[in-house]
This record gives structure tokens, sequence and C-alpha cells, in this order.
């Protein structure tokens, strides 16, 4: 017995050694350890970053891309020799992808061709091949992990957001184990608007086991100003810092204190839990992708062609009226599908445990069936005219309607309804705000429906019956009734 719990020890000796020696190499994360990251393969970065790094003796890491005017405006960008120049100054460089591409849902199919270029490019200059990487625009998608993991990438920066928003360039320390070493936030990401105190709060977050991870793009910026920062602040930032005591490194140097093999299991978790801390709901920066933008779009036409027609027919004399009570809670229910639920997942991060992928191709037929929604929509308004209304009511000079779209169905704006809530689901990646609107509209439809259809009964009497005997609900009959 003695020998076999002496056996069991040493093969689970065996089996922790190799975390266990990982985890005694990591060297404890001092206060006020910075990271200097720059964006965009700017020329300053050679001609005004690089002098100063290497008098005050600080790391840094450059992001290379080919995006912009990168070949056409070599007074504004580096070139490959001067980046590889960096590298021989020991300054890391990073991925930024070949022609500065979002990082999104729609584009994952197109990343590793993106990032492969830049390592082509890197390994033809005698780059090591990069180990970093930085998501263009600060847009990122979950769906990016494993693919940049499988390039070998070890850490990612992102952007401030969602935690702050974009404009005012702050940001949070990066907390490892609670972060996701390839969703590092950015602490401060400066703009031309910046003081030394804006420089100063962002680098302050570095203690205590979080680490001040630094945004800079042009020093100066010509391209793009609105992210330009003076070369005499900058060399002011690095003064501060060597003031401070700062040890300030590249992105790849967090491997001496971080296990990036150590990520935790929900990425977003601790996103969504410093902006409830602070009491800032601001949109997730995932949230605003361009099919969420087309059922933006789509939705203001829908509430547009909606309220043309319903001014038009608000003042007219209603003869009958059967809104009661369930068709207005039936109603309530549908705004909430229809409106509530997708405005809280745009604009807040409460329905984000509901978030699933999508392929690329749902969301394009999400398109097509939007503007068929649309369409059909509109032309049932336009053909009805002044013979609608949004509750159950029979209006003075009422016409039974027997033309346009409704010469072969009876309720084709239901059917758009349909339509529209199709594409709802198609083109927002959540299922509770994608498919709410088909499932609170559908109880509405089937009880409401055999009643308005019961009331044309008897404001139209055989007229309407006939009419029902040649045409369907929702779709053309395809056999009339004898």
């Amino acid at each position: 017995m003695t020998r076999l719990l002496v056996l069991t020890c040493f093969a689970f000796c065996a089996i922790l050694s190799p975390h266990t020696s990982a985890v005694e190499e990591l060297e404890r994360i001092p206060d006020k350890l910075v990271v200097l990251t720059f964006d965009d393969s700017v020329a300053s970065h050679y001609t005004v970053v690089r002098p100063l790094l290497k008098r005050y003796g600080f790391g840094a890491t450059f992001f290379i891309t080919e995006g912009f005017s990168f070949f056409t405006k070599k007074k504004d960008y580096m070139t490959w020799e001067q980046i590889a120049e960096l590298h021989r100054d020991g300054f890391e460089i990073g991925n930024h992808t070949r022609d500065h591409m979002s990082v999104t849902t729609e584009n994952l199919g197109r990343l590793r061709a993106q990032v492969e270029a830049i390592n082509a490019e890197c390994a033809a200059h005698g780059i090591p091949r990069p180990v970093s990487f930085a998501y263009p625009g600060n847009l990122f998608a979950l769906e990016a992990l494993d693919p940049l993991a499988e390039m070998g990438f070890r850490f990612a920066r992102r952007g401030g957001e969602p935690e702050w928003p974009y404009k005012d360039g702050r940001g949070v320390a990066y907390e490892p184990g609670r972060d996701h070493p390839l969703l590092i936030p950015t602490a401060g990401d400066a703009r031309p608007a910046w003081t030394l105190e804006d420089f100063k709060r962002a680098v302050a977050q570095a203690h205590d086991g979080h680490i001040a991870v630094l945004q800079f793009h042009g020093v100066p910026e010509y391209e793009h100003p609105w992210v330009h920062t003076p070369p005499e602040l900058f060399e002011k930032y690095l003064q501060h810092l060597k003031g401070e005591g700062c040890r300030v490194i590249a992105l790849r140097d967090l491997a001496r204190y971080v296990d990036p093999a150590v990520v935790p299991a929900n990425p977003m978790a601790i996103m969504k839990e410093r902006r409830s801390r602070e009491g800032r709901l601001f949109p997730l920066k995932v949230r605003i992708q361009p099919w969420n933008l087309v059922f933006l779009i789509g939705f203001v036409v829908y509430c547009a062609i909606r309220g043309v027609y319903e001014k038009r027919t608000r003042r007219m004399e209603k003869l009958v009226r059967r809104g009661d009570r369930l068709d207005i809670g039936l109603m309530v229910v549908v705004f909430v599908g229809n409106v509530l639920l997708p405005v809280l997942y745009l604009a807040t991060p409460w329905l984000e445990f509901a978030d699933y992928s999508l392929p690329p191709f749902v969301p394009r037929c999400g398109v097509v069936v939007m503007l068929a929604a649309l369409w059909l929509f509109w032309r049932a308004h336009a053909d009805l005219g002044l013979n609608w209304s949004v509750t159950l009511e029979v209006r003075n000079g009422h016409e039974l309607v027997r033309h346009g779209v409704y010469r072969a169905v009876r309720h084709p704006m239901y059917a758009s309804i349909f339509l529209f809530g199709l594409a709802q689901g198609l083109l927002l990646a959540n299922w509770l705000a994608g498919w709410s609107a088909l499932a609170t509209f559908a109880p509405l439809y089937l009880i409401r429906t055999p009643r308005e259809e019961q009331m044309m009964c008897e404001t139209f009497g055989q007229e309407y019956r006939d009419y029902m005997s040649k045409t369907g609900r929702l779709f053309p009959r395809m056999t009339r009734r004898a």
C-alpha cells in the first residue's frame, strides 16, 4: 500500500511538474508595468518615435499594415526596410492585417489571408513571425479568437470599448486571467485633444497586477488627424514614464508575466462587469456591424411607411371598433418583440448571453428578405389607401379592396410583417432579439385574423365571402373553392 501511494505521488508530480515549472518561471507583475503600441505603419514611427524610445530605453510594439496609402504616400508611411530596422533595434513587429481589415464575423473567411500577407513580408525582410496582433479599427469578433490562436498569436490588443466610448480614447487596464490574452484592452488611445493629465490617468491604472497597454498612431499623424499625437507632447509622455519609474515593454514581453494559455471561460464577462460597476452601458462595438445597420435602416423605413399612412387615416370617422383589451395586449407583446428586444440587443449588453454565430450567407439572405418585406409592406398600405387601421376598425366610406396585392392575398400586410420578422432573425445573431418578432407576432395573427374576417363578413356580407373563396390569407390560393 505504501509503495502504491509513493508511486501515485510520483505520478501526480510528473503530471503537474510542467505546469508548476511554467508558473514558477513567470515573473510577478510589478506596479507601473506599461506596454506601448503603435498602429498603422506611420512614417513618424521611424523618424520620431524610434529615436525617442531608444533614448529612454523603452520597448514597444509596432503593428504593421499595408492598408490606407501605404504604397502611394511613402512620405506618410514606413518602408519595409525601415520596419525591418525597427526589428533590428529590438522593437517588436506585430500584425495589423494587410489591408487594415476590420475583424468582424463577416470578414472571418478573409482573416487568414490578410494575416499571412504581413507574415510573408516579415519573413522576406528577416523579421520573425509576429506573435502579437492588433484589431484594426479596434473592432473585434469573438469568433476570431480560435483562428488567431491557430495562427500562432499569443497576445492581441483591442481598444477601450465596450467599457468606454471610442471618441474620448479612454480605456481600462489589462487584468491577466480575467481578460482574454487575445482581447487585451487599451488603457488609453491617444488623441489630439489629450493633455498630459489624460496620459497620466491611463498610466495610473498599472497597479495591483493590472497592466496599462497604451495605443498610439502617428506622432504626428497626417492621414488620420483624429488620432494624431503632437511630437512635443509625446516626449512629455515618455518623460512622465521615465520619471515615474515605469517598466515599459512590448506586447510580446507580457509572456514574462502572463501565461497566454490561461483564458477565461467567458471573455465578455469582465467587460460586462466593468460597465455595470461604473454604471456605463454603452453599446458593444461588435454590435455595430453591417447586418445590424441593415436591420436598423429597414426598421426606420418600416416605421416611416407606417407613420405616413397612419397620419392619413387618423381623423377618419370609425363606424365599427373591435379593438379590446385582448387586442391591445397582443400589440404590446408585439412591441416587445419587434422593438424593445432588438433595441436592448443593439444598445446594451443585457442580451449577450443569447448571442450566437451566423454563417456569412445567412445575413445576406436576411437582406433579400428585408427588401421583400419592405416592398410588400409599402404595397399593402398603398393599395389599401384610407381603408386601413392599426386595430380592428371599419371606417366611414370603407371599401373592400381587391386590387393590387389584395387580388390574390387577403392579408398581405400580415405576410410582410412575418417576412420582416424572418429578416430580423436572419440579421440579428441573437436568439431573443433575432427571433422575437416572429414569436410575438404569430399569436396576434392567429387570434386577430379570424375576428377580423368575421368583422369584414358582417360589414360586406356575401361580397367578402366570395372574396375569401378566391384568395389565401398569406399566400395566393393554388386552387379556388368550388
